[in-house]
């Protein structure tokens, strides 16, 4: 048994840069695309794993099965329109900003959830405006619908709970080496740069009833990245794969974290609950947010933005406190 110590995070840190990259598996795959596309000008890049095209589901919940299983009906370039629309509506950024963004794609040939070909609509649809040398596709493993890493028990070519891989690949490192080029080595992750913090901060009580966002989210920040400028990533976890679902799997073993420790990147995983309008605790990608679920000002869209722009800051005297009255021990296999 190993315990982690995980400390809730008070303050904010006001020296970061600002610009960062995303990633996201399932529906937080199709989230990730809706907040690259809102935030443009202050993303820099992108990992997309099991996911699809900008406003495929057009706000119905109806579309979702449509998008992910029958993606043969989808066609890109209405979506390319409907997106254009939303950048003249001033909804989003402009798409000139996402022209240099850098994209790795990756969708396994054994998916039964998020069929192959609704990633190929994604690369297609990215085409119509982002330079082609910047996207990287990953399209020929034979892997299920689940976030690839080098070694653990399920097999790769398995699709369900929780939705971590065994494919012989970093998709993690892989990711980021796309989106920032060379990286350090990875290190073992340390348990004491794991923190909780107060997702509240960010929205109020009919925020939380609407968005369906959790009480808590995660970040890992190293000592370094305290006091110094540091990368930035945001990984938004699938469908029934949050920490509470996966027991703090979706963190500890999608291989984000040994990245971060040996390249000072600041990782940040926001959390989405369950509620009666979200039953398997999914990033909103078809409204059950609101119309506005797509946009700059979307709930899920602001706040995951406003997360990175005011990250949560430990000083000694919260540490202190927390560790009197609110450290929270974790018991993990």
């Amino acid at each position: 048994m190993k315990a982690l110590f995980l400390l809730i995070l008070s303050e904010f840190i006001t020296i970061f840069a600002r610009k960062f990259s995303i990633s996201g598996f399932d529906s937080g795959a199709w989230a990730a695309v809706q907040l690259q596309l809102a935030y443009s000008k202050d993303i820099i890049g992108v990992g997309i794993i099991g996911g699809g095209i900008y406003g495929c589901s057009i706000g119905s919940s109806s579309k979702v099965h449509e998008c992910s299983q029958k993606p043969w009906i989808t066609i890109p370039s209405t979506y390319y329109s409907l997106t254009k629309s939303y950048q003249e509506l001033g909804y989003i950024d402009n798409l000139k900003f996402a022209a240099n963004h850098k994209i790795w794609l990756f969708s396994g040939q054994l998916d039964i959830d998020v069929y192959h070909k609704a990633m190929e609509n994604l690369l297609t649809y990215y085409e119509y405006f982002v330079d082609p040398k910047n996207i990287k596709s990953v399209f020929y493993v034979h892997a299920g619908h689940g976030i690839p890493v080098i070694d653990t028990e399920i097999p790769c070519a398995y699709s369900g709970f929780p939705y971590i891989i065994s494919c012989g690949m970093d998709s993690a490192g892989q990711i980021l080496r796309h989106i920032y080029g060379h990286l350090k080595p990875k290190l073992p992750m340390n348990f004491k740069n794991l923190y909780k913090f107060d997702q509240t901060l960010f929205f109020n009580q009919e925020g939380k009833d609407i968005s369906s966002l959790a009480e808590i989210g995660y970040i890992y920040i190293t000592d370094y990245c305290m006091n110094n400028e540091c990368k930035i990533h945001v990984m938004l976890h699938g469908c029934n794969q949050n920490y509470e679902a996966t027991n703090g799997d979706s963190l500890l073993k999608t291989g984000y974290l040994e990245w971060a420790e040996g390249n000072n990147i600041v990782v940040i995983f926001p959390q989405v609950s369950q509620s009666k309008n979200n039953l398997n605790a999914c990033w909103d990608w078809w409204g059950y947010t609101g119309a506005n679920y797509l946009a700059k000002d979307g709930i899920q869209m602001k706040v995951i933005y406003d997360m990175v722009q005011k990250l949560p800051k430990v000083s000694s005297s919260s540490i202190q406190l927390i560790a009197i009255f609110q450290i929270f021990l974790i018991f993990l296999l």
